[in-house]
């Protein structure tokens, strides 16, 4: 059984907004969302960094996320481990989540598996919902951690109560194949259906070895 998770940075997860008004200045972590989404990384970079200047460690870890995951015009790993770093450093739980990926993916660092639940381990602690659901498969696959299936199930339930659709469909596919359930629940594929059905793919899901 493959379980699945996100093996990309989490993007900028932010509420569409209107555009600003004509001739405005950008300057909201929105705006930068905006300008990134269409291509004018500079723009973006310019209004993250005015915010994280004042201290909002969200636009930094964004700045990270633009560095590690645009164009090649812009993609610096050395940058995007820096500001990555230093909004995580500071217990933003985005940065957390997207250290922990950059670490479990080999992106612009060297893999490592322990440093990734590390990082994971502490944006879950602050109710990531990504790093929850992350956790889970790296437990269930025993990866840079000892394997526990049992907890994995807790953390996939957890997530997918909060409505990640890959916690769903790993908590289906456990209850399917009974993997870190009780006895009593192995083959409960009214659970399972309920659960699979309920999943909506959001990005690129790939499989991991069990």
């Amino acid at each position: 059984m493959s379980f699945m998770k996100l093996k990309t940075v989490a993007p900028l997860l932010l509420a569409a907004v209107l555009s600003p008004a004509f001739g405005a200045v950008p300057e909201t972590r929105e705006d930068a969302a905006k300008a990134f989404s269409r291509g004018d990384y500079k723009t973006a970079l310019q209004v993250l960094r005015k915010l994280a200047d004042k201290g909002d460690m969200e636009a930094a870890g964004m700045i990270g996320f633009i560095y590690s995951q645009g164009s090649e015009s812009v993609r610096d790993c050395g940058q995007a481990i820096a500001w990555v770093r230093k909004a995580a450093d500071k217990d933003e739980p985005h940065a957390q989540h997207n250290f922990g990926v950059m670490y479990e993916s080999g992106i612009c660092v060297r893999q490592d598996y322990t440093q990734a639940i590390h990082w994971y381990e502490l944006a879950a602690a602050k109710g990531h919902i990504g790093a929850i659901s992350n956790l889970g498969t790296m437990l269930m696959s025993g990866q840079g951690v000892k394997q526990d299936p049992v907890k994995a199930v807790a953390l996939f339930r957890k997530a997918a109560d909060a409505g990640d659709a890959i916690a769903q469909s790993n908590l289906g596919m456990a209850y399917t194949s009974g993997t870190g359930v009780p006895s009593d629940q192995y083959g409960d594929f009214l659970g399972a259906f309920d659960m699979l059905a309920t999943a909506k793919p959001r990005g690129k899901l790939l499989a991991t070895r069990q």
